[in-house]
């Protein structure tokens, strides 16, 4: 199905690579949402799930120790099948079953709702991070990818250390509160 080899895919998604993913959405989507209009779902759950996927095999693969025993495309599969149970499952308040054909046995060692959770609190960060203004969102990136404040001040025009640090300081308190005030987010605690 897909046309790089199971470590390539694997080390494409850890990279980031855009062409990896592209091929990734391309040839797995389709089945992602078969099975989700299976199941009940719509094109909009089965987007999500996969988006939650490709952040938990990042995750999953990072682990040391890590050992895939199946086909990168079933691993994939099955992962993507147990996050649209959860979802459908939460949704309904209760019990969903997916067909026998569709089920997939992911290994004893992976933990289905410690990765779940992480997915959504990662959704939960991304979905409030793209409400902030262009100005918070571009102070922030950069911060978070490691450049220095002086480089910050520089390439976003800021003059002031005074107003870098107050400016990086209320980006990030508009941040916490966006993520606070999102129903997802009591969900979220509930769990802990």
């Amino acid at each position: 199905m897909l046309k790089k080899t199971d470590p390539q895919i694997i080390e494409g998604i850890r990279r980031g690579d855009r062409q990896v993913l592209a091929e990734l959405y391309r040839e797995m989507l389709p089945a992602i949402k078969r099975l989700a209009t299976a199941a009940g779902a719509g094109p909009e759950d089965a987007r999500d799930v996969f988006q939650d996927a490709v952040v938990i095999v990042f995750e999953k693969t990072g682990q040391p120790g890590f050992l895939l025993t199946s086909s990168f495309s079933t691993y994939f599969y099955g992962i993507c099948r147990n996050l649209l149970g959860n979802r459908l499952k939460k949704k309904s308040a209760g019990n969903v079953t997916i067909a026998d054909d569709m089920k997939y046995r992911e290994d004893d060692n992976a933990d289905a709702q410690a990765l779940l959770e992480t997915a959504e609190r990662h959704r939960l960060f991304h979905r409030a991070f793209r409400l902030l203004g262009d100005d918070c969102r571009k102070l922030l990136e950069l911060s978070f990818e490691g450049e220095s404040p002086e480089s910050i001040m520089v390439i976003l025009g800021i003059a002031s250390n005074d107003y870098f640090r107050r400016r990086k300081y209320l980006c990030k308190d508009k941040l916490v509160r966006l993520v606070q005030n999102d129903p997802a987010f009591e969900e979220l605690n509930l769990r802990k």
